[in-house]
C-alpha cells in the first residue's frame, strides 16, 4: 500500500469558538440597549411635569381652527358665553424643550396651533379646553389625542391620526376622519354628516333631517340611529359580518343613508 493511500486524513480544527466572542459581544449589546433604553423611559415618566395657561379673548368669533401634534381637545360651547376661554395644560419630560405655540386671530377667525418636539425617549402633550359662544364653527386636527366638541350648535371637522372623537350638540355640516379611534356623534342637526375611521367602531344618533349621512369603518362596527318620521330613506349597507336595517327603505328617493363595516357589524335602527 502507497504512502498517499495509507495517509490518515487530518482532522479539521473547530474554529466554532471563533464565533463565540462575537454572538457574546453581540448579545451583551443588546441587553445593554435595552437596560438603557428601560432606564431612559423610566427616567422621562418620573420627570414628567406640567403647566397650565388661561387666555380670554373677547372678539367676535365665528370660527376656531386648531392644529395639534399632541394631547388632548375638548371644545365647550354656552349660548351665554361671550368671551373664548382657552386652557392650555403642557405636559412633558425635563429632557423635552418647550413646545411652539401660537394663537392668532384674524377675520373672526381664531387660530391655534402646537408644535411638540417628540423624541425617542421624549414625553410631550398638550391639552386644550375651549370655552366659547354657540354658534362658532370648529375645525380641529391633531396627531395623538381625544377630540371632544359639545354644543357648538355649528359646523364641525375633525382629523385625527391617533384618538377617540365624541362631538354632540351639531349642526350645518359634520365632517369627522379619524384613522384609530372610535367616532361617537349625537344630537346632529346637519344636511350632511359624514364619518371615517379605519380602526375603531362608529355611532351616529340624530332625530333630525338630513339630506345625506355616511358612517364608515374598516375595523370596527357602524351604527346608525335616525328618526322613523323621516322615512323613507335611501340605504346602502355593506358589512364583513352582520347587517341590520330595520327603517323603512326606498332605493329611489328619501335621505341617503350610506353604512359600511369592513370588518364588523352594520345596523341601520330607528330611534
Amino acid at each position: 500500500m502507497s504512502d498517499v493511500t495509507s495517509r490518515r486524513a487530518r482532522p479539521r480544527p473547530d474554529l466554532a469558538w471563533l464565533a463565540r466572542p462575537a454572538w457574546l459581544i453581540g448579545g451583551s449589546f443588546v441587553a445593554l440597549m435595552m437596560v438603557v433604553s428601560g432606564g431612559m423611559y423610566g427616567l422621562a415618566v418620573l420627570t414628567q411635569t406640567s403647566e397650565t395657561t388661561t387666555v380670554s379673548h373677547s372678539g367676535d368669533i365665528r370660527r376656531l381652527t386648531m392644529i395639534i401634534d399632541s394631547g388632548d381637545v375638548r371644545v365647550e360651547a354656552s349660548e351665554e358665553a361671550t368671551t373664548t376661554e382657552i386652557i392650555r395644560t403642557w405636559h412633558s419630560d425635563a429632557s423635552t424643550p418647550q413646545t411652539w405655540s401660537e394663537v392668532t386671530e384674524s377675520d373672526e377667525t381664531l387660530s391655534i396651533t402646537e408644535s411638540c418636539p417628540v423624541h425617542m425617549y421624549d414625553f410631550c402633550a398638550t391639552d386644550y379646553l375651549i370655552r366659547l359662544p354657540a354658534g362658532v364653527e370648529v375645525d380641529v386636527e391633531t396627531g395623538t389625542g381625544s377630540v371632544s366638541v359639545v354644543d357648538t350648535m355649528a359646523p364641525l371637522t375633525v382629523r385625527t391620526s391617533d384618538g377617540e372623537v365624541f362631538a354632540e350638540g351639531l349642526a350645518g355640516e359634520v365632517l369627522i376622519a379619524a384613522h384609530t379611534g372610535d367616532i361617537e356623534v349625537s344630537d346632529v342637526d346637519a344636511e350632511r354628516i359624514m364619518l371615517e375611521t379605519y380602526w375603531g367602531d362608529v355611532t351616529v344618533h340624530t332625530t333630525a333631517p338630513f339630506a345625506s349621512l355616511s358612517a364608515v369603518s374598516g375595523q370596527g362596527d357602524v351604527t346608525a340611529w335616525i328618526a322613523e318620521e323621516h322615512a323613507p330613506y335611501r340605504v346602502q349597507i355593506t358589512a364583513g359580518s352582520d347587517q341590520v336595517v330595520h327603517v323603512a327603505q326606498d332605493p329611489y328617493q328619501g335621505p341617503l343613508v350610506r353604512v359600511g363595516a369592513e370588518a364588523g357589524h352594520a345596523s341601520v335602527l330607528p330611534t
